[in-house]
């Protein structure tokens, strides 16, 4: 009896182990599937935190992207500390050499130009020195340096003339405004009075180059109204205040007018520049947001776009273009018979183009360094990994400029610097890419780094067509840096009314950044081409251009 209860008891026990053992399989599997899930949400929270400290640093951090000198890890010099640290940086670039080769050392040098004052220059062509006043020393002050004078000190010794100073001042004489009024006589046919276009005023000869033959504004006025709008950002209705002030209202309505009305004249001029800028070897591209208001079919909140070009072949031109659509159609359209270098940013609309025949499509360095540069500032305390492989890629790409820098500054020829450029620079984009084939198989692609090297990747190969012609460099700067005024004119003035607006915007944009590009005065070349468009056939249109005009700045 007592055995058969044991052996009960015993296989009860056995059934209960299995069991258990059953239920430790289930719990095992259990832990390791919440293990893994948290070790999968922790990773999401990571990369939201990340996401949120880019974004974060995006709205209130400042906008620069330089980084600062905290640690050699973590951190990178500023690219307008070149020419401060360059010899450490050339030595820097020649350490691998040295180690393997054990050759003798190439440093480069260079010669630090002096910046120009800005201010009063005794140059300039500006201010009227002949209204400067010489203010010499009373007749009975001496005259050579140790004579006693008749001046008294405080204590009651006579003062020695010890040198002399001169200061300069410059008055503002605020502007003003003339009125000029002009006669004309009206003459009738008395065989053609009932056919309007044979009876008509005879406007005088003064009034024939006027932009506008009819209205207030004279060419200098409506010169004016355009430098204070895009390129002072100045909106109508400030400058009306700044009339009113002077003593003359000029209506917001009417001085958009006049905008329009001049902007459809200078239209055939904005065609050459386009024409200049297809027949060129390089071409720069970039694109802006802009809204306008009362579009056909579209609501007032939508944005459209700015294109921008710049190049040329005779002479440096820049072109502005408005358009609804931000498609790759547009670039197709605006490029038309380009053949040669296109230089642009990674934006998938520029590839159809960049594919053509005849096209060579060039990456932009800016916008590969821009994301590293935000992968180190919003990881550095979430992600030191992250910033350590981002921080090696940003060192690389610090001696790509510093190359290009150094190279510029030594004005050697074309053949030469195209040589020089590509062996000293090769090594290092090699080193750059074997690094991003390196960590992107192995990096979260929705994380900062891995966006970073992803992008990278897909613009390594046309990153490197740079390397083939010496006019072209590593970044899409010149597009960058031109298509700027335009985002700080939209901060004063918002908005276009309606696409006739965005054209005339669009075109006083185009000649005053062309201006800027052959060092004009952009006021003095608006008011020159005001002077003489209308007296300028539309084929004869390039006598208008501004290195065919003989202006100064």
């Amino acid at each position: 009896m007592n055995n058969s209860i044991s052996l009960y008891a015993f296989q009860q026990l056995q059934k209960n182990y299995a069991k258990s053992q059953e239920y430790v399989g289930i719990y095992r599997h259990q832990i390791v599937s919440l293990k893994t899930e948290v070790a999968i949400l922790t990773e999401k929270v990571r990369m939201l935190q990340e996401h949120a400290n880019h974004l974060t640093k995006m709205l209130f951090a400042p906008k620069s992207e330089k980084t600062t000198n905290k640690s050699p890890d973590v951190s990178q010099g500023s690219l307008l500390d070149y020419f401060d640290e360059l010899p450490e940086c050339q030595q820097e670039m020649n350490t691998k050499q040295e180690e393997e080769a054990e050759a003798e050392t190439e440093t480069i040098t260079f010669t630090r130009k002096k910046r120009r004052k800005k201010g009063n220059e005794e140059s300039s062509p500006v201010i009227d020195r002949s209204l400067v006043t010489l203010v010499d020393h009373p007749s009975e002050d001496p005259t050579e340096i140790g004579e006693i004078s008749d001046h008294t000190c405080a204590c009651g010794a006579n003062m020695v003339k010890t040198g002399e100073k001169t200061v300069t001042k410059i008055e503002f004489v605020p502007a003003h405004f003339e009125e000029h009024v002009y006669h004309e006589s009206i003459y009738t046919c008395p065989n053609c009075s009932g056919d309007p276009e044979h009876c008509g005023p005879i406007l005088p000869a003064a009034l024939n180059n006027q932009l506008l033959p009819e209205a207030l504004p004279t060419n200098n006025l409506l010169a004016q109204l355009v430098y204070n709008k895009y390129c002072c950002s100045l909106p109508l209705y400030r400058q009306n205040d700044i009339f009113v002030d002077l003593g003359v209202e000029l209506s917001r309505a009417s001085m958009s007018r006049w905008l329009l009305d001049g902007s459809e004249l200078c239209m055939p001029l904005c065609d050459c520049l386009l024409n200049q800028i297809q027949l060129g070897e390089i071409l720069n591209m970039d694109e802006t947001r802009l809204q306008v208001l009362r579009e056909e079919a579209r609501a007032n909140t939508t944005n459209s776009h700015l294109w921008y070009m710049c190049g040329g072949r005779d002479g440096p031109c820049r072109y502005f273009y408005y358009s609804i659509s931000r498609s790759g159609a547009v670039a197709t359209y605006l490029i038309g018979p380009f053949h040669g270098y296109l230089q642009t940013d990674g934006y998938a609309g520029y590839n159809a183009v960049g594919n053509q025949p005849g096209i060579i499509h060039v990456g932009c360095l800016d916008h590969i360094r821009r994301r590293f540069v935000a992968t180190v500032n919003a990881c550095a305390q979430t992600m030191p990994l992250s910033v350590s492989i981002a921080q090696q890629i940003l060192n690389e790409i610090r001696k790509v400029y510093l190359v290009e820098r150094t190279l510029r500054d030594q004005n050697l020829p074309a053949d030469i610097f195209l040589t020089n450029r590509a062996e000293m620079v090769q090594p290092i984009l090699s080193t750059i890419e074997s690094y991003i084939d390196k960590y992107l198989p192995t990096t979260p692609r929705s994380s900062l780094l891995g966006k970073a090297l992803s992008y990278a990747h897909g613009q390594w190969k046309f990153l490197c067509n740079y390397l083939l012609h010496p006019g072209l460099g590593p970044s899409n700067q010149l597009a960058e840096n031109g298509i700027r005024p335009v985002a700080v004119g939209r901060k004063n003035y918002l908005f276009a009314g309606d696409p006739r607006g965005a054209k005339a915007l669009a075109c006083y944009y185009s000649l005053i950044e062309t201006a800027k590009a052959n060092d004009i005065r952009p006021l003095t070349y608006l008011t020159y081409v005001f002077d003489h468009i209308r007296s300028t056939p539309g084929d004869r249109m390039s006598v208008l251009l501004p290195w065919n005009c003989d202006l100064a700045r």
